[in-house]
């Protein structure tokens, strides 16, 4: 008798589902094509004018520019928290062998000092930031080897290597020349006249044999070329390599990416002159064919993974390229002071989701729909009228959201969304081929920092790329007010495949192991409490911190990226963003620039002039694809 019942029930729930979905596409839309006042709808069922996807940084920046214009907006999550690729975990109060580690950024963190959009969005939300530290020695560390240097950049970045010569003879002339200048009346010094008929330029040419030397004079003076940043270090470098040689080939070489960079357009980087030569080649063909010393090209991938979390064989050349020029340049990129890892955020990254739908909720009075944690799929229909596509619903589960616009920001998990009618074969051909990186981020307390308590300590930072240490680059994690110290390590590639499959504490392990080896120090050993999140394992993350696109997809698909779908779905998400793709500060503008264009497509499109046969349409997708979802959910 009970499983009669439950049969019928089993039964039941369709019809259920069908007739609310049917009422409420019959009754929207008059066959007249003009609105009418929305019908009574089950709890489940949500109107609006504008649905938005996904409760991130993007999403909820791109909420909170639509909502301050008076657009209705209905916001959808997919998981039980908010923040996207942002997570800071706090120490539960109720547990006391749990440290006060103040807390802890799993996520994104990093912010830099031309990274306006995040920064601004921070100065609105009232919420501070803090210096990262880049004093004492770095480490670069490869089989058993330590090599130390004191800048976060080896700085001979010049593509002659004679030019480091002359540059060193040409500092200690001017210097000596210079002596003889009385302090309070230059131009009574003996050479005063002959001095000042020339300009700089003038007497470099005369007296340098290589054209670079004129290029690195003119870097102290102006680091903006063509609208873009490319900064170098002024201090003079340590030699730290174990072959000499391969200092001057890495700094060659982080040159000669950075010229090639300049050639990209930021928002097209598909027309750039090489670009089909360059998308034909990975990052590792590229440095194979130019670099002669194993260190050097040891060192650039090392690079190439911390930066995007991915292999060099693996990744585009042109989108390599196209990743160091929306950053400013490779040294922009990767060093501490002035660049992308200069500063974090006080009380954690999570915070700007956290306040900005606070911000939502208060001053709006927005509702944010989390989707059922038995969910796996969402639809999304799109409804043809006579001016083009509209997208009219997207069911969670069985909870429809129906919206006369829309925009979905998912950019890499697209493919958990089905579209009907389908996706281009270009938008699908890209979906297809821009796998996510493959990321491990843990945090790592001690009672003291024993990497910096030396008098030959270090700063922290140490980076490997040596195929045997798990750790791809281990960074401080300094927070003001909180004692104990901090460690963050990053698992990037094949490593992190590997450490997946581990249990916690054997990933505590291994990691702990790989920082006693990179100080040389028993003290890594003794944790007092640690923590990891795995990317790649998160549902609707898939990987991190950014998607990036191997060989042939960027010269072929890359028009897919911003276009939007049928006018009615707004592509959004970091990748999209003309700065700092990959970064918070990228999210934020990605977002802002989506909600714009759905802003004056609103304006200028009229989107309630339905025709009967599309409502009906419509009407007859929802309906199938509601039986064929409940009953697949119902079954599992």
């Amino acid at each position: 008798m009970t499983s009669s019942k439950s049969n019928q029930h089993r039964q039941r729930a369709p019809s259920h589902v069908i007739f609310w979905l049917a009422k409420l596409s019959t009754c929207c839309f008059s066959r007249a094509g003009g609105r009418c006042p929305p019908p009574s709808l089950p709890r489940s069922a949500v109107t609006g004018k504008y649905l938005y996807v996904d409760k991130n940084i993007l999403g909820l920046s791109s909420a909170r520019l639509l909502v301050s214009h008076g657009v209705d907006v209905i916001v959808l999550e997919a998981v039980d928290r908010v923040g996207g690729r942002t997570l800071t975990m706090h120490p539960p109060d109720d547990d006391p062998s749990v440290p006060k580690f103040g807390w802890a950024d799993l996520g994104a963190s990093y912010v830099g000092p031309s990274q306006n959009h995040i920064l601004r969005l921070c100065k609105e939300l009232g919420l501070g930031t803090y210096l990262c530290s880049d004093k004492q020695d770095f480490i670069h560390y490869s089989k058993g080897r330590q090599f130390c240097y004191q800048t976060t950049w080896p700085n001979l970045w010049w593509s002659n290597p004679l030019a480091y010569l002359e540059v060193v003879y040409m500092c200690r002339l001017m210097d000596n020349m210079s002596k003889e200048i009385p302090l309070d009346k230059p131009w009574k010094a003996p050479r005063a006249k002959e001095w000042d008929k020339l300009t700089v330029q003038d007497f470099l040419c005369r007296h340098c044999w290589t054209k670079y030397v004129h290029n690195h004079t003119d870097s102290f003076i102006t680091k903006n070329r063509n609208g873009r940043q490319f900064c170098y270090q002024t201090t003079w470098p340590n030699l730290w390599w174990s072959n000499p040689l391969a200092y001057l080939e890495v700094v060659y070489m982080c040159r000669l990416m950075d010229n090639m960079s300049k050639e990209i357009p930021l928002d097209k980087p598909w027309k750039a002159p090489r670009a089909k030569e360059w998308d034909k080649l990975t990052v590792q063909d590229f440095l194979c064919r130019h670099c002669w010393t194993k260190d050097g090209v040891e060192f650039l991938l090392a690079l190439c993974s911390n930066n995007n979390t991915a292999d060099g064989h693996e990744m585009s050349l042109l989108y390599y390229l196209w990743y160091m020029c929306q950053g400013g340049g490779l040294l922009n990129l990767w060093r501490v002071k002035g660049g992308a890892q200069e500063r974090k955020i006080v009380g954690g990254s999570q915070q700007i989701c956290l306040k900005m739908a606070e911000q939502l909720a208060v001053s709006f009075h927005m509702k944010i729909h989390f989707d059922p944690p038995l969910s796996s799929r969402r639809y999304g229909l799109l409804q043809r009228s006579p001016m083009g596509l509209v997208l009219k619903c997207i069911i969670f589960f069985n909870h429809p959201f129906w919206a006369e616009k829309g925009y979905s920001y998912i950019y890499t998990n697209w493919m958990k969304i089905h579209f009907d009618p389908p996706l281009s074969s270009r938008r699908y051909g890209l979906l297809q081929r821009s796998p996510m990186g493959l990321v491990l981020k843990c945090i790592i307390f001690f009672n003291h920092p024993f990497w910096a308590e030396k008098d030959d300590g270090y700063n922290g930072l140490v980076t490997c790329n040596d195929d045997i240490e798990v750790v791809g680059l281990a960074t401080e994690d300094f927070k003001p007010g909180v004692q104990l110290a901090g460690m963050i390590c990053f698992v990037y590639g094949d490593q992190a495949l590997g450490m997946a499959n581990l249990t916690e504490e054997e990933r505590k392990k291994k990691v702990c192991q790989t920082l006693s080896n990179f100080y040389k120090t028993h003290a890594a050993l003794k944790p007092v409490h640690y923590m990891d999140k795995i990317w790649s394992q998160d549902t609707y993350v898939g990987g991190g911190y950014t998607c990036y696109y191997p060989p042939g997809v960027l010269s072929k698909y890359g028009p897919a990226i911003r276009e939007s779908i049928g006018g009615c779905i707004f592509l959004a998400g970091t990748e999209t963003a003309l700065q700092w793709t990959g970064y918070m500060s990228g999210a934020v503008e990605a977002g802002e620039r989506a909600a714009r264009e759905v802003r004056t497509r609103m304006t200028t499109r009229n989107t309630n002039n339905f025709q009967a046969s599309s409502t009906l349409s419509t009407l007859n997708k929802a309906l199938k694809l509601s039986r064929s979802y409940q009953t697949s959910s119902l079954s599992r």
